[in-house]
């Protein structure tokens, strides 16, 4: 944030390279970003495509940083996004922050915001943001929104089982996620992503 706002610190900068090797990946982001945010250009960012040196082991070490790689992942980009927005590595690590979200990876509060919000810089900032209009509708067209490059638009459509459909006009890219809830039809197979799940009568 000092650095975004013109008050960049180098005896800072020093002070946590001295420290780099202790550092979280989430603090080697940050500490590149404002270093590239300050140079005016992405040199520094670089060392973020090195193969990671770290080891989280324990729990504590990662809840006390909240650690995750799909959190990282967004803020790949949003340091990328401010010193290089039209950039192909932005563009790819757009790309690569929504399959995340697309495969269902987006875990939590923190993941699914701040990935969110770097999407949503990325597109005001870059040149994808292409004229197009995106509706969503439902089997007897109804239409629940329809959103363009600027909107950033939400619904939550009682279904009931109909589907849904988002139609996309236009040239270009727009990002979304979808989340669905309800009862199970038939008791699901336990499994373990984070909080074990498991049924017992």
């Amino acid at each position: 944030m000092l650095a975004l706002n013109g008050d960049f610190r180098q005896s800072w900068l020093n002070y946590l390279k001295d420290r780099y090797e202790g550092l979280s990946p989430s603090a080697r982001i940050f500490l590149a970003g404002a270093e590239a945010v300050n140079a005016g250009n992405s040199q520094p960012l670089a060392v973020l495509d090195e193969a990671p040196d770290w080891s989280l082991d324990t729990l504590a070490e990662r809840v006390s940083s909240l650690e995750s790689e799909a959190r990282n992942q967004a803020l790949r980009l949003l340091v990328w996004t401010e010193v290089d927005p039209l950039s192909e590595r932005a563009q790819k690590l757009a790309e690569e922050v929504a399959e995340t979200g697309r495969n269902g990876n987006w875990r939590n509060t923190q993941e699914n915001g701040l990935a969110v919000f770097a999407l949503g810089s990325y597109l005001t900032k870059s040149d994808v943001g292409k004229p197009y209009w995106a509706t969503l509708t439902d089997a007897g067209g109804r239409e629940f929104f329809k959103a363009g490059p600027n909107d950033v638009a939400s619904a939550r459509p009682a279904v009931d089982g109909k589907p849904l459909k988002l139609t996309l006009t236009g040239q270009g890219r727009p990002y979304y996620s979808l989340t669905v809830g309800g009862v199970p039809l038939t008791a699901p197979e336990p499994k373990s992503a984070g909080l074990e799940l498991t049924r017992t009568w």
